[in-house]
């Protein structure tokens, strides 16, 4: 259950394998947060979201409202544990292990990806031509060639771009930009809600049912799990959990800590400005992206630690395309832009959690995947239904257990 882009990955694989499956979920998928995403599968994104310099500038977060990562105060008590559990991953070993492990599922997600939609019959939704990371200062380049060296210890592909390489793959960008790095195994897949619908159609082509109603509870039976949802009870064999910040909900009755945060992005889509660039790119200094998206530029960023519930600041959407403007040649009107915001399920040590629950093995579970849902999305599906299958995984899927916390 749970409708989300991991979910309905989940879903299509499960009925791939011969499974007749329900979605429970009171919203339209592909609606959650990754509705608003900035459509990359970012496979170079292995490094973890938490580090000791993050930590360090959290007061800075909580005292700026315009930094790419802002702390509201009202959210100040939730966060601190989560804060305090984050910082148990930070010894050099802990940060070496999440990015392994992040690693282990980034290296997959293209081709896992190209597998699925080659089922769904949409193998042109996948746009296979690399992420650029831009900077506009001489001393960045330090940063671009300790990311390179990075990923590069994890088989990841990536090639460092001068000003000239740079116009010559995307003409748009300014005088301002003096150099890139070409994340090569990145890819993207254009409009995160029409990537849904397509799959939503293909899931229900082979028998698949959309049941639209929230979920209030799910229990273990002797023969498998029921999902209560208005009321009423939906048996099954075997249920699949991935309800994004729900999920601590659903799961607590089970014992489980689940230590999920709300960590909140905002979009800027620009009509009629998709053709200034051939792939997404992402700004370094500025920690957003800019991706061409059907008619319109996408842009897409920014963390905010606040309650999932609590009111958008507009103004964060907006500034994106003040940040962006370094990067063109022309000027970004975006008084007519669209704005968004979603709530991204962030685990404490920047990993998913991806399972089955050791006490109701018809229970499996999918979600706090953080800014990296659309990416791995393909490639957990893949591994959660090896674990439900009893299959051995193509990797260890051990960092994913809850049993971790």
């Amino acid at each position: 259950m749970g409708g989300g882009i991991v979910g309905l990955a989940a879903a299509i694989e499960a009925q791939r394998r011969g499974n007749q499956v329900a979605i429970v979920d009171e919203a339209d998928p592909g609606t959650g947060c990754s509705f608003g995403n900035a459509g990359i599968i970012a496979a170079s994104e292995i490094f973890p979201l938490i580090t000791a310099r993050r930590i360090a500038d959290l007061p800075r977060m909580l005292l700026s409202r315009d930094a790419p990562a802002v702390i509201r105060a009202a959210s100040l008590p939730r966060l601190v544990p989560w804060v305090a559990r984050a910082a148990i991953s930070l010894t050099a070993a802990r940060q070496g292990g999440i990015t392994r492990a992040i690693a282990a599922l980034n290296s997959r997600s293209v081709a896992a990806w190209r597998d699925l939609l080659a089922h769904c019959k949409a193998s042109r939704q996948l746009r296979e031509q690399g992420m650029i990371r831009l900077i506009r200062d001489q001393p960045d380049f330090g940063a671009l060639e300790e990311i390179g060296a990075g990923l590069a210890l994890h088989g990841m592909p990536s090639r460092r771009l001068g000003r000239d390489e740079l116009l010559a793959l995307e003409p748009a960008l300014g005088k301002a930009v003096v150099g890139g790095l070409l994340h090569e195994s990145d890819a993207d897949i254009g409009e995160p809600y029409a990537l849904s619908q397509i799959m939503l159609a293909c899931f229900r082509a082979a028998g698949g049912a959309l049941i639209c109603q929230r979920v209030t509870a799910v229990e273990r039976t002797e023969t498998g799990a029921t999902v209560e949802a208005a009321g009423k009870f939906h048996l099954a064999d075997r249920v699949l959990v991935a309800a994004g910040l729900a999920s601590d909900k659903l799961l607590r009755p089970f014992g489980v800590a689940v230590p999920l945060q709300a960590e909140r992005g905002y979009h800027l889509s620009l009509p009629g400005r998709s053709g200034l660039l051939q792939r997404p790119v992402t700004f370094q200094r500025e920690s957003c992206v800019a991706t061409p998206m059907g008619a319109t530029l996408r842009l897409a960023g920014t963390v905010e630690f606040a309650e999932a519930d609590a009111k958008p600041d507009w103004r964060r959407a907006h500034r994106l395309a003040d940040q962006a403007a370094h990067y063109f040649s022309e000027p970004l009107a975006a008084a007519d832009g669209a704005v968004w915001m979603g709530s991204r399920p962030s685990l404490p040590d920047s990993l998913p959690a991806i399972g089955r629950l050791a006490e109701a093995p018809s229970i499996g579970y999918a979600f706090g995947h953080q800014h990296l849902g659309l990416t791995q999305a393909a490639i957990s599906a893949s591994l959660l239904n090896d674990l439900m299958d009893d299959k051995m995984p193509a990797f260890n899927p051990t960092p994913y257990s809850l049993t971790r916390f």
